[in-house]
């Protein structure tokens, strides 16, 4: 837990990545170590493939939709199509059925999943107002793919 706070810390910090493998670094040591987390607290650790794909799927939409803010602050040649494209390629990387005790840790990607079709719908313009579903989309979305077990 230390590590996670000492690596958002980072994000006080107005100095560019220096590149994508420390922008990879960012996004595991935040997004994935959240879901890492949530997986020791459910009984559900040793899933790390499964982690690691859908932590950098949530961190890599996080960027991709925050990508205004945060444009100087990511490495050259590093869009919002780019960080999205990121994101998308860690979901295909996620097991189709996980193990259901580790479903809940995992639901963040069902939420990338949403985001990244607005996303795309929008042309990649984060800044898009389709880019804010309300709470009732996100809940549904949650509870849907906890129904049907994959997130």
């Amino acid at each position: 837990a230390e590590a996670l706070v000492a690596a958002r810390a980072r994000d006080l910090d107005e100095t560019p990545f220096a590149d994508d493998v420390a922008l990879a670094a960012y996004v595991d040591s935040t997004a994935v170590a959240v879901v890492d987390l949530a997986l020791a607290a459910l009984g559900a650790a040793g899933s790390g493939a499964a982690s690691r794909a859908a932590g950098r799927a949530w961190g890599y939409c996080g960027l991709a939709r925050a990508f205004s803010r945060l444009r100087r602050r990511l490495p050259p040649m590093c869009g919002a199509r780019d960080l999205a494209a990121l994101a998308a390629a860690n979901l295909e990387r996620l097991p189709r059925r996980p193990p259901r005790a580790a479903l809940p840790a995992l639901l963040p990607a069902s939420l990338a999943r949403l985001y990244l079709a607005r996303l795309r719908k929008a042309n990649h313009a984060p800044d898009h107002p389709s880019m804010r579903p309300g709470p009732a989309a996100r809940q549904w979305r949650a509870a849907a793919h906890w129904l049907i077990g994959r997130p």
